[in-house]
């Protein structure tokens, strides 16, 4: 009895040692998940026979397990996208991100993939297998492919307002391009890659445009498969505002200049005004609620509308100061300080009786005629001047008795002159 315990014993160890001994060790104690896989699957452009195998084959990668190979049960599938249902399962002791290669009925692919632990991907596998010789019901090889693609899965994702991405699916490798227009019809360039999978990424459209396109695939044996034609609309692209922009006299707007022009919504947009000379500015008016600074030559309108603004400026009034000397007084436009616009100002001198006007002295470069009574100043800036009067000398009496005593004596002396030699 305690013999047949002790062998019980021993069987129990070396069974424990046994399962120890199976078990993979793996870096972190704790095994990596598999990772899944499932697609079309076609064989010389046509879907895979029931019955075909598909394997994955890498480094540390277990083959001629449950799930790897598999087997297909419908045309054309292998796996499927129902997590419930058997799919190629590639597991192992594998580093993530190892490169493992496909193979239909033991023939490869050429299509690799990376590995990750615990992803599930569709993949759609295609192989070209040569007839064996004497095949085809031995005629002399097997028959021309005369069948073009198999277009599906059109879609159109990743619009913008200028582009937009085609792809689509084919059950045989072929080559891509899209012939697309809204007017007139443009070819996206041709890639010669023969592939299942494609994608075009159509650049430079114009925003908020309704696009026709059709899809165009050519396999190997240069049969072309075109799809019916589909529409995608690209985005509107950004609200454009009017900004209407006028000035009064005396100035202009120099930035961005007088006129309508468009910017983008939510634009700021600098504003400046320019007075002329003589003028100074006075303020925007008009759609001024979002004008930064109403009363500022340069400052800043923010275009959340259509706005009409006006750059509103003045003249430059000037002082003129106006005096006068004994003798007379200036009459228009009378003395004291005035203040007046640039341009010509009227003057008027009177003198007093018995005095008489002289000039203008003081501020005269702009007096038309300083030695005039009446005359004009031309106002471009702060003047002073004054109205020189003189006062009229009274005669010379003892001269002018002189003149007459002289006049008389020698109006007598002409007299007996002439009287004396009639006689």
């Amino acid at each position: 009895m305690r013999k047949a315990m002790r062998k019980a014993a021993i069987f129990i160890v070396a069974a424990l040692l046994l399962m120890v001994g199976a078990t993979p060790v793996y870096a972190n104690g704790v095994p990596p998940l598999p990772h899944a896989f499932y697609g079309d699957v076609t064989i010389n452009g046509s879907p895979a026979p029931i019955g075909t195998t598909v394997e994955a084959r890498g480094t540390g990668v277990l083959t001629g397990i449950e799930g790897n190979p598999i087997t297909t049960t419908e045309p054309g599938k292998y796996g499927s996208a129902n997590s419930s249902q058997p799919r190629l399962i590639v597991q192992g002791d594998i580093l993530d991100g190892a490169v493992i290669t496909f193979y239909v009925n033991g023939v490869s692919t050429e299509q690799t993939t990376e590995w990750h632990s615990g992803y599930t991907t569709e993949l759609d596998l295609a192989v070209a297998i040569a007839a064996p010789p004497g095949g085809g019901g031995g005629g002399g090889g097997g028959a021309a492919d005369t069948t073009p693609p198999t277009i599906s899965g059109i879609s159109v994702s990743g619009i913008t307002e200028t582009s937009a991405d085609i792809s689509w699916k084919t059950n045989e490798k072929s080559d891509t391009q899209v012939e697309y227009w809204s007017s007139p019809s443009k070819l996206s360039p041709l890639d010669e890659t023969m592939l299942i999978s494609h994608l075009v990424h159509l650049t430079d459209l114009t925003p908020g445009t309704t696009y026709h396109y059709k899809i165009m695939s050519r396999d190997a044996s240069d049969n072309l498969s075109v799809s019916d034609e589909n529409t995608f609309t690209t985005l509107p692209g950004p609200v454009q505002n009017d900004l209407t922009i006028s000035s009064t006299a005396g100035g202009k707007v120099t930035t961005p200049g007088e006129g309508t022009f468009s910017y983008d919504a939510g634009a700021v947009v600098n504003l400046v005004a320019e007075p002329d000379q003589g003028y100074r500015f006075v303020n925007w008016t008009g759609d001024v609620a979002i004008i930064a600074d109403v009363s500022a030559a340069s400052t800043t309108i923010t275009m959340d509308g259509d706005y009409s603004i006006t750059a509103n400026f003045e003249a430059i009034p000037y002082g003129l100061t106006i005096s006068s000397t004994a003798g007379g007084k200036v009459t228009t436009p009378g003395e004291g300080t005035f203040s007046y616009d640039a341009g010509a100002v009227d003057l008027v001198a009177e003198p007093d009786q018995g005095y008489r006007f002289v000039n203008w002295t003081g501020d005269v470069a702009t007096i038309a005629d300083v030695s005039a009574t009446s005359t004009t100043i031309t106002m471009d800036s702060d003047y002073s001047i004054t109205a020189n009067f003189e006062a009229i000398p009274p005669p010379n009496w003892p001269l002018i008795g002189g003149i007459i005593a002289g006049v008389i004596v020698l109006g007598l002396l002409i007299f007996f002159l002439v009287r004396r030699r009639a006689t």
